[in-house]
């Protein structure tokens, strides 16, 4: 589906797909026989041990970590798509939210009460120059302030710009959210 709106001859399109995601039952998330985490004894297995947290959550870890891994080759592979259309390109990957696997507390899936519920993942590429502020590559960024950079990305100048809220602009400052719990977004 991806290939042919890239394809599509209009000048300019937007195209967004929005991916189910890694949600429990993270064994769902991914092709059967493609586990290469199914019973994973590492760092992060012996971390959880230490701390005490079950087997069942360790497994589902194991799970989540293979879920991730088949998703993070679909995402890949829009990118490539992305890199191989002709003309102007923005691609922009995030996720909505962040699961807890264990980390934290004895559960796994949609969490609101611990940061990993909240960190997500952000990957930005362009097939064109408008570089980038140095702080802006390695500051924290808020997913519902993406919007700013993206319409300086797409060109497109409105009366809600706010600077200090685009990634990609040298007057960035980061402000973290208002959030039921407290999250150092810059050390993590």
């Amino acid at each position: 589906m991806a290939r042919a709106a890239l394809a599509d001859p209009a000048p300019r399109k937007l195209i967004v797909l929005h991916m189910l995601g890694l949600h429990p039952h993270y064994r769902m998330r991914h092709p059967a026989g493609l586990e290469p985490f199914a019973g994973a004894s590492d760092g992060v297995d012996a971390r959880l041990r230490a701390a005490g947290r079950p087997a069942w959550l360790r497994e589902l870890r194991n799970d989540y970590d293979s879920a991730v891994r088949y998703h993070d080759s679909t995402v890949a592979a829009t990118l490539d798509l992305s890199r191989q259309a002709s003309g102007k390109q923005v691609w922009v990957y995030l996720s909505d939210h962040g699961q807890e696997v264990g980390h934290t507390i004895d559960r796994a899936g949609h969490s609101a009460t611990t940061p990993d519920g909240y960190r997500i993942p952000l990957m930005l590429w362009s097939s064109f120059d408008r570089a980038a502020p140095a702080q802006g590559l390695s500051a924290p960024v808020r997913g519902d302030w993406l919007g700013y950079s993206l319409t300086r990305l797409l060109g497109i100048d409105w009366r809600g710009a706010e600077p200090k809220r685009d990634v990609l602009d040298r007057r960035y400052r980061w402000q973290a959210p208002s959030l039921p719990l407290k999250i150092d977004f810059k050390n993590s």
